[in-house]
């Protein structure tokens, strides 16, 4: 494959990239189109290590993201606006 044809994929994966982020941004991840799976990592020698998080996804728009900590009922919409900015 030569450096151009190499240059000119990349190029095109930069410009679906940069739609997916436009899209992803422009959703709102409405509540009942959202995924949650919550998680652990307890047991350990000291109970301050332990940890809890959530994942998300959007089944809308596909974007995903993790939430620290155990609460994950709203985290969809209320606390999603602290990761996008």
């Amino acid at each position: 494959m030569s450096k151009k044809r190499l240059k000119e994929l990349f190029d095109q994966i930069n410009t679906c990239q940069e739609e997916i982020q436009s899209i992803r941004s422009k959703c709102k991840h409405p509540e009942n189109m959202c995924e949650y799976a919550q998680h652990s990592d307890t047991g350990n020698w000291c109970p301050s290590d332990d940890s809890y998080w959530t994942n998300n996804q959007c089944l809308k728009c596909g974007h995903r993201w993790m939430v620290d900590g155990g609460d994950y009922r709203g985290t969809c919409v209320s606390k999603l606006s602290q990761f996008l900015g």
